[in-house]
């Protein structure tokens, strides 16, 4: 039984420290900002597939309510409708940030509107 536990333990401790390993440095969040600027540029500007290209990277970066969002509005704007939904799912649990959390908010009570909106597609 001890034994056990001490495997557990092991595997908690290294699952954890893979997290922190995990965060991603100063360098690649301003690369994934650039990114998500350009990729809402894109959406706003009607090139959905760019723009889901570089949302999607800025994504796996750094997950914020605006980036998610915008990228299920690309995806939506392209007929991945399944995948949209599942971005705005996402946004609508995430914890707001402690930068600009109106913007996020926002970005949140939107999501909200276009899974309402989108779910009878599905």
């Amino acid at each position: 039984m001890m034994r056990h536990f001490a495997w557990v333990l092991a595997l908690v401790l290294l699952s954890l420290s893979g997290q922190v390993a995990a965060q991603p440095s100063d360098a690649a969040v301003a690369a994934a900002r650039e990114l998500a600027s350009s990729g809402a540029e894109a959406h706003l500007a009607g090139e959905h597939e760019v723009a889901i290209d570089k949302l999607s990277r800025a994504y796996e970066v750094v997950q914020v309510p605006t980036i998610a969002f915008y990228l299920g509005s690309s995806l939506e704007a392209v007929g991945r409708w399944v995948e949209a939904a599942e971005r705005y799912r996402e946004v609508e649990l995430m914890p707001l940030p402690d930068t600009k959390p109106e913007v996020h908010e926002d970005a949140k009570a939107r999501a909200r509107e276009r899974l309402e909106a989108l779910a009878p597609r599905i």
